[in-house]
């Protein structure tokens, strides 16, 4: 029986007291997705060192299923589900992240080389500038021919063999859907997918992960919107 000898609060209380502690973890059991013998296994440790030297695996699983099920009467918003249930999912592999120190001859080489891009045929060039850095997201091909036309000295770094997926949403401006990039992106980060870039429009959310992740991280994202659309 899991009860608490330190103070008066019912074991309830202490499994939602850690659950809320970590927000992936609470992400997880709000989609149904959490697996509940591995995480209880983890947190009655937790549990018998903050509460309890008696607390028992088998509590913790009851006491994490009914936080589940109060969840579910607060579901997400409304909006959301739909939201969600709309996109369709794109990928493309082979893509490459340049990084440029931000000038003045970086800045025209971007913009005319921006204009020799053949966007129709699909060809990959997204830039993201900061303070004192580019970002630069190519398919090969174009990568090839802008790292011809920048100094050595000018790149900061290089990363290839990444794909991106493309989370496109037809009909709403992902602004106004509350929660939207953050349910996505934690579903990927529960599933130990580490995101290397996130960038948007308004109607499309594109997530540049690993090769080596983007099958996984491309069937985690299928499934949450199969899972919307039921």
């Amino acid at each position: 029986m899991l009860k608490n000898v330190k103070n008066e609060k019912s074991a309830s209380e202490m499994v939602r007291e850690e659950i809320d502690g970590m927000p992936y973890v609470r992400a997880a059991l709000e989609m149904g997705l959490l697996n509940y013998s591995a995480f209880a296994r983890l947190l009655t440790l937790k549990i018998k060192e903050k509460y309890n030297k008696k607390a028992s695996k088998e509590s913790v699983i009851v006491a994490a299923i009914r936080y589940q099920k109060d969840m579910v009467r607060d579901k997400l918003s409304e909006k959301l589900k739909i939201g969600i249930s709309e996109c369709t999912l794109s990928m493309r592999s082979d893509i490459i992240d340049l990084t440029l120190q931000r000038s003045l001859d970086t800045q025209q080489i971007i913009n005319n080389f921006s204009k020799e891009v053949d966007w129709k045929s699909g060809e990959i060039m997204f830039v993201v500038q900061g303070r004192g850095e580019v970002e630069i997201i190519l398919d090969r091909l174009n990568y090839k021919k802008i790292s011809e036309m920048v100094s050595e000295e000018s790149v900061v770094e290089t990363i290839s063999n990444l794909s991106i997926i493309s989370v496109h949403q037809p009909n709403t401006n992902l602004t106004f859907i509350p929660g939207f990039y953050g349910f996505l992106l934690n579903s990927l980060a529960m599933s130990n997918i580490n995101v290397i870039e996130v960038m948007s429009t308004l109607t499309e959310l594109i997530i540049v992960v690993s090769q080596e992740q983007a099958s996984r991280s491309y069937e985690k994202l299928s499934e949450i919107i199969k899972k919307f659309r039921c």
